[in-house]
């Protein structure tokens, strides 16, 4: 069973494609460097399902960036909706789930972000696929 790592990417990163990804990004390593969470942790802790509930449930623009990785246009309006549900469903424990938020609460009104979800690649998978600068940072990040 895969698993997965999610974050919140800036949408102007450098190498990172929304539109008109090219073949060789699609492969691997098409995804935003990472804002939030900061300092090392795992993951938020959201699944690829939330890229398809909060696209029906809030008109948000979701897609595929590349072959393991989902990704969905935000603002910050946005995210402390998706978080506040994230509160609810009990995903995270009440100490990581404030550490996030205020991570949240202090990113920048009316900016878009990319909420990334991703799934882990194991050692043999990324050495097979060949490592990129992104998927440096992605590995990173997991």
């Amino acid at each position: 069973m895969p698993s997965y790592f999610s974050y919140i990417g800036e949408l102007n990163s450098p190498e990172f494609f929304w539109n008109d990804i090219p073949d060789d990004k699609f492969k691997l390593g098409n995804t935003p460097e990472r804002i939030v969470p900061k300092g090392f942790s795992i993951s938020l802790g959201l699944a690829p399902e939330m890229v398809s509930h909060w696209s029906k449930k809030a008109g948000l623009e979701g897609k595929q960036l590349d072959w393991g990785a989902w990704g969905m246009m935000v603002r910050k309006s946005d995210l402390e909706s998706i978080w506040k549900e994230a509160r609810e469903q009990g995903l995270q424990d009440q100490n990581e789930w404030q550490k996030f938020w205020e991570e949240i609460e202090a990113l920048q009104d009316g900016e878009m972000y990319v909420l990334v979800i991703g799934e882990k690649l194991a050692n043999a998978n990324v050495e097979q696929l060949g490592r990129s600068k992104d998927t440096e940072r992605a590995w990173e990040a997991v």
